[in-house]
């Protein structure tokens, strides 16, 4: 009797082990989930003749159908749409303006303790319900990179950075 009643326990001990599944699930797959927002970091290329620091910057930055910027007093972009990062100090000015029928912001950007070639501004955007842009839809259509004294310095250009959350 008494091996009979350890057989029966082994039995259902395996019996419940066997009824354990790996924890699969039903195969459902994770949503898609859009971006929301767009931040694109804007930096200086090129080298600067030696001595020379950048002291100011205006780039047009051309955003893709469905991607726009706060502006409720147009042209003007709103307070933190234009933001300077990155090599742009802290007695640095940015500033943008927004065309809604050229889809594009206008950034500028002035230093007057100078700064080296690379980051400088962030624009933080705003991505449609439905647009799926990618990186490369976003395009510098204008650049000019001056000097301390306000001189354009050849062979500076604009490029840009994209993220999307």
């Amino acid at each position: 009797m008494k091996r009979m009643l350890i057989f029966l326990l082994m039995l259902l001990t395996l019996s419940l082990l066997a009824a354990c599944g790996g924890g699969g699930g039903g195969g459902a797959t994770a949503p898609v989930v859009e971006p929301t927002q767009a931040f694109v970091k804007i930096s200086t290329s090129g080298t600067l003749p030696s001595g020379t620091l950048v002291g100011g910057v205006d780039v047009t930055v051309t955003l893709p159908s469905g991607v726009t910027v706060a502006s409720t007093t147009p042209p003007q972009t709103d307070a933190g749409v234009v933001a300077g990062s990155g090599l742009a100090g802290s007695s640095a000015s940015a500033m943008g303006t927004y065309g809604s029928s050229e889809n594009a912001v206008r950034v500028l950007l002035a230093d007057p303790d100078g700064m080296a070639a690379g980051e400088f501004a962030t624009v933080t955007c705003a991505i449609a319900s439905g647009s799926s842009p990618s990186a490369s839809d976003f395009t510098v259509s204008s650049a000019t990179v001056k000097d301390l004294n306000g001189a354009a310095i050849s062979g500076m250009t604009a490029t840009l950075s994209v993220t999307m959350q």
